[in-house]
Protein backbone atom coordinates (compact mmCIF):
# COMPACT_ATOMS: atom_id res chain seq x y z
CA UNK A 1 0.00 0.00 0.00
CA UNK A 2 2.78 2.44 0.92
CA UNK A 3 4.57 1.61 -2.32
CA UNK A 4 1.42 2.40 -4.31
CA UNK A 5 0.94 5.73 -2.55
CA UNK A 6 4.57 6.73 -2.96
CA UNK A 7 4.47 5.84 -6.66
CA UNK A 8 1.32 7.93 -7.17
CA UNK A 9 2.76 10.92 -5.35
CA UNK A 10 6.05 10.43 -7.16
CA UNK A 11 4.28 10.78 -10.50
CA UNK A 12 2.54 13.98 -9.40
CA UNK A 13 5.81 15.41 -8.09
CA UNK A 14 7.55 14.48 -11.35
CA UNK A 15 4.90 16.33 -13.40
CA UNK A 16 5.16 19.37 -11.12
CA UNK A 17 8.97 19.27 -11.36
CA UNK A 18 8.90 19.04 -15.16
CA UNK A 19 6.55 22.01 -15.36
CA UNK A 20 8.77 24.07 -13.07
CA UNK A 21 11.92 23.18 -15.01
CA UNK A 22 10.44 23.75 -18.46
CA UNK A 23 9.07 27.13 -17.38
CA UNK A 24 12.45 28.35 -16.12
CA UNK A 25 15.12 26.90 -18.40
CA UNK A 26 15.80 24.17 -20.88
CA UNK A 27 17.41 21.11 -19.33
CA UNK A 28 18.93 17.98 -20.77
CA UNK A 29 16.17 15.67 -22.03
CA UNK A 30 17.12 12.68 -19.83
CA UNK A 31 16.96 14.87 -16.72
CA UNK A 32 13.40 16.00 -17.45
CA UNK A 33 12.15 12.56 -18.41
CA UNK A 34 13.71 10.95 -15.36
CA UNK A 35 14.72 7.98 -17.46
CA UNK A 36 15.61 5.38 -14.83
CA UNK A 37 16.77 2.85 -17.42
CA UNK A 38 19.57 5.14 -18.59
CA UNK A 39 23.03 4.53 -17.27
CA UNK A 40 23.97 7.02 -14.50
CA UNK A 41 26.43 9.76 -15.49
CA UNK A 42 29.08 8.70 -13.00
CA UNK A 43 29.25 5.16 -14.36
CA UNK A 44 29.66 6.18 -18.02
CA UNK A 45 33.00 6.53 -19.72
CA UNK A 46 34.31 10.06 -20.09
CA UNK A 47 34.15 9.97 -23.89
CA UNK A 48 30.50 8.85 -23.82
CA UNK A 49 29.49 11.71 -21.55
CA UNK A 50 31.43 14.24 -23.59
CA UNK A 51 29.82 13.00 -26.80
CA UNK A 52 26.34 13.16 -25.26
CA UNK A 53 26.91 16.71 -23.98
CA UNK A 54 28.59 17.85 -27.19
CA UNK A 55 31.96 18.88 -25.75
CA UNK A 56 35.59 18.03 -26.55
CA UNK A 57 38.72 17.52 -24.47
CA UNK A 58 39.78 21.05 -25.36
CA UNK A 59 36.59 22.46 -23.84
CA UNK A 60 34.04 24.85 -25.26
CA UNK A 61 34.80 27.76 -27.51
CA UNK A 62 33.94 31.21 -26.15
CA UNK A 63 31.04 31.43 -28.58
CA UNK A 64 29.65 28.02 -27.56
CA UNK A 65 30.05 28.91 -23.87
CA UNK A 66 28.08 32.15 -24.40
CA UNK A 67 25.34 30.28 -26.30
CA UNK A 68 25.01 27.69 -23.54
CA UNK A 69 25.00 30.42 -20.92
CA UNK A 70 22.07 32.06 -22.70
CA UNK A 71 20.31 28.73 -23.21
CA UNK A 72 20.79 27.14 -19.76
CA UNK A 73 21.60 30.10 -17.53
CA UNK A 74 24.26 30.42 -14.84
CA UNK A 75 25.38 27.40 -12.84
CA UNK A 76 24.01 28.58 -9.52
CA UNK A 77 21.48 27.58 -6.91
CA UNK A 78 18.66 29.90 -5.94
CA UNK A 79 18.60 30.53 -2.19
CA UNK A 80 15.28 29.85 -0.51
CA UNK A 81 13.88 31.85 2.34
CA UNK A 82 14.72 30.07 5.58
CA UNK A 83 12.10 29.28 8.18
CA UNK A 84 12.67 30.60 11.67
CA UNK A 85 12.93 28.19 14.58
CA UNK A 86 9.70 29.58 16.04
CA UNK A 87 7.73 29.00 12.82
CA UNK A 88 9.07 25.43 12.58
CA UNK A 89 8.10 24.79 16.22
CA UNK A 90 4.60 26.20 15.77
CA UNK A 91 4.24 24.24 12.53
CA UNK A 92 4.38 21.03 14.55
CA UNK A 93 0.99 21.87 16.08
CA UNK A 94 -0.91 22.02 12.77
CA UNK A 95 -1.87 18.36 12.87
CA UNK A 96 -5.34 17.62 14.27
CA UNK A 97 -4.09 14.59 16.20
CA UNK A 98 -1.46 16.63 18.02
CA UNK A 99 -4.10 19.18 18.99
CA UNK A 100 -6.37 16.34 20.14
CA UNK A 101 -3.57 14.95 22.35
CA UNK A 102 -2.94 18.39 23.87
CA UNK A 103 -6.65 18.85 24.60
CA UNK A 104 -6.85 15.35 26.12
CA UNK A 105 -3.80 16.10 28.29
CA UNK A 106 -5.32 19.34 29.56
CA UNK A 107 -8.67 17.64 30.14
CA UNK A 108 -6.95 14.78 32.02
CA UNK A 109 -5.01 17.26 34.16
CA UNK A 110 -8.21 19.15 35.07
CA UNK A 111 -10.12 15.99 36.01
CA UNK A 112 -7.21 14.67 38.03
Amino acid sequence: MNLFISLCFGLFEKEKHITKISRNKQVHKSVIEGNNTAEPWHSKKTDEVMLELGVTHEGLTSQEAQERLKKYGYNELVAKKRKSALSMFLGEFKDIFILLLIVATIFSAIIG
